[in-house]
């Protein structure tokens, strides 16, 4: 996923925002990884450009509410960020940066008005199989409403 953003700092804010607010542990990469942003690029703006893969690292419970805690397309539980909370964080850097664009493998956000509007189309593609279909925001433990 890559961030072009004003400062690498504002990943680092927006992070300890969700962090804080939700009482969950986001965090960069996992462990055993090495460096937390795989690179980070200065550009002739002044700008950066900043790559990072997002885990749940702090612990969660076997059951009950694991919020932003991912669900592989068998249904067993990873430690992948769920859709709600890329969703979350992406608000969370959209609120230090409104101009900042961000680029994944599901979708191109380019500022916060252009998130708004394209990221609930997000939520339905499947990525289970064929024949056990399970949309994006179905493939974690979020209590529904979250």
């Amino acid at each position: 996923m890559q961030f072009h953003l004003q400062s690498a700092g504002t990943l680092d804010k927006a992070l300890a925002n969700l962090n804080r607010r939700d009482g969950v542990e986001v965090g960069l990469g996992s462990p055993g990884w090495g460096r937390d942003y795989t690179a980070v690029r200065a550009r002739r703006d002044g700008s950066v450009v900043v790559r990072a893969t997002f885990r749940v690292t702090g612990a969660l419970p076997r059951e009950g509410n694991r919020r932003f805690g991912g669900r592989g397309h068998s249904g067993r539980r990873i430690n992948s960020l769920c859709w709600h909370g890329h969703r979350d964080l992406f608000r969370e850097v959209f609120k230090l940066e409104p101009g900042a664009k961000i680029m994944s493998a599901v979708a191109t956000y380019d500022g916060v008005e252009d998130f708004e509007a394209t990221f609930p189309d997000t939520a339905y593609d499947n990525v289970g199989s064929y024949f056990a279909p399970m949309s994006r925001n179905e493939a974690c433990d979020c209590v529904v409403g979250w």
